[in-house]
């Protein structure tokens, strides 16, 4: 039965990127043709790689500040709740994890209003306000199962070593919840990357998207082309999740930790 599932899943993920392959390589592909009448690249070019890099630079840019914004806006809120026991604390947990639960709209409206009164309207810094305020809860989460699974007497075992705060925090907590942190990481990236309305309202004029780019190609005639920008979609995750996991076996491998 799980050869049976694991089978499946392999088929729902192969199968349209297989689709996306053959749109990109096949120039011509009408219907009812099962496979494209005529493979090549001929309505691609260097204008098409040269004019999609600035919108990948931009989008992998705000995403990565988008996920170190909510590493720093979530690690204590998740600390405190992890480890500490009050009135009401599934309630105030809650609350802070709202903007997982409810519309971005709502969220949106309040953050518009504020970024052009304060004249930051249709710029990277506002982009990457709403991002982080509608995707922090899942850093959240990640911290607080890290934290969970973190025993707090370790901290104080360092810090009875000789340890300063900064020591302890970088060399024994920080490689502790590390996999959380990766985890958390790895869904504010792709939340960031992928979305286009918080993205439109927040910075359509002044922030330059690949999902932006892409949304309009989608009812144009030239399915190639569409179909090359929407494999950067694919492979810059893919990418991310390779570099993390290389990173993270090696971190632990360098200090002979078990991962």
């Amino acid at each position: 039965m799980k050869r049976v599932f694991t089978l499946i899943l392999l088929i729902l993920f192969i199968l349209p990127v297989a689709v996306l392959l053959l749109s990109v390589s096949g120039s011509e592909w009408t219907y009812p043709a099962i496979l494209p009448g005529q493979f090549g690249l001929n309505t691609l070019g260097g204008s098409s790689l040269m004019a999609i890099l600035p919108h990948v630079f931009s989008s992998v840019l705000y995403s990565v500040v988008t996920v170190l914004t909510t590493i720093l806006i979530s690690i204590l809120p998740a600390k405190y709740l992890a480890y500490s026991s009050f009135k009401n604390k599934n309630l105030f947990e809650i609350i802070l994890l709202l903007p997982a639960v409810v519309s971005p709209f709502t969220f949106l409206m309040g953050v518009q209003f504020i970024s052009l009164k304060l004249g930051i309207g249709n710029s990277s810094f506002s982009v990457i306000l709403i991002l982080s305020i509608v995707s922090y809860p899942y850093m959240l989460r990640a911290f607080i199962g890290g934290y969970s699974q973190l025993d707090r007497n370790i901290m104080v075992c360092a810090r009875n070593l000789g340890g300063s705060r900064l020591t302890a925090l970088f060399k024994v907590e920080f490689p502790l919840i590390l996999p959380s942190i990766v985890a958390g990481a790895n869904i504010v990236f792709l939340i960031a990357f992928a979305d286009y309305f918080l993205v439109f309202v927040m910075g359509s004029s002044g922030v330059k998207s690949l999902a932006l780019m892409i949304f309009p190609l989608l009812t144009s005639s030239s399915r190639q082309i569409t179909s090359f920008y929407n494999l950067f979609f694919l492979i810059i995750p893919l990418i991310l999740f390779a570099l993390m996991d290389g990173f993270l076996l090696n971190f632990y491998r360098r200090r002979k930790m078990q991962l």
